[in-house]
């Protein structure tokens, strides 16, 4: 099954100004930011959900913060798996 949503090929750029500020001929930074929910979790979502429909994983529950589970809830989209997210009150 293919997935609707895919991770990766996110940016790297270079940083000139921190470059010069410390003496470095390349400093780059991973835009993590463009992964179809704006997160570097978007790349272990892909690979639970793809590993969850290889094995016929009907459900999973987990305990996050908000952009795990939002990620996960994402790629699940028509594989048939339900997320289930629990969030701390505080």
């Amino acid at each position: 099954m293919e997935l609707k949503y895919k991770s990766g090929n996110t940016p790297l750029i270079k940083i000139e100004k921190l470059c010069k500020r410390f003496g470095l001929d390349n400093l780059f930074i991973k835009d993590e930011s463009k992964n179809p929910f704006g997160t570097f979790k978007d790349r272990r979502s892909e690979f639970i959900i793809q590993r969850g429909v290889r094995e016929h994983v009907d459900k999973f529950v987990i305990i996050t913060s908000g952009n795990a589970g939002y990620s996960l809830v994402k790629f699940a989209e028509g594989t048939g798996i339900k997320i289930v997210n629990f969030f701390d009150k505080k």
